[in-house]
């Protein structure tokens, strides 16, 4: 029983220091009540914010698809014929070094 309750305080400190967190972020109100009430849930709430709060960084520019639709794909079919090329010219080379090892 002493094992269950020290796992709820540690489970109520953590709660308090993501609800710190959540109420100093820059999100909608809205946003924090409902997260507030997830956090505050005994044992699995703190588990559950990390499922409901979602702090990760947008990517950089460069790094995110902002073109016309298909550019992506586009860029990649233009530049796959030489990296096939680069495969193969590997394989080949792979071939080559396993015969001459044997």
């Amino acid at each position: 029983m002493d094992r269950i309750l020290v796992i709820a305080v540690g489970s109520g400190i953590v709660s308090l220091f993501l609800l710190t967190k959540v109420w100093r972020s820059n999100e909608h109100l809205a946003f924090k009540i409902a997260v507030s009430c997830v956090t505050v849930i005994p044992i699995v709430g703190p588990v559950f914010y990390l499922f409901v709060a979602n702090n990760t960084p947008p990517q950089d520019r460069c790094l995110q698809n902002r073109g016309p639709r298909g550019e992506y794909a586009h860029r990649w079919l233009s530049v796959k014929p030489l990296y096939q090329d680069i495969i193969d010219e590997k394989k080949a080379g792979d071939g080559v070094q396993q015969r001459e090892n044997t």
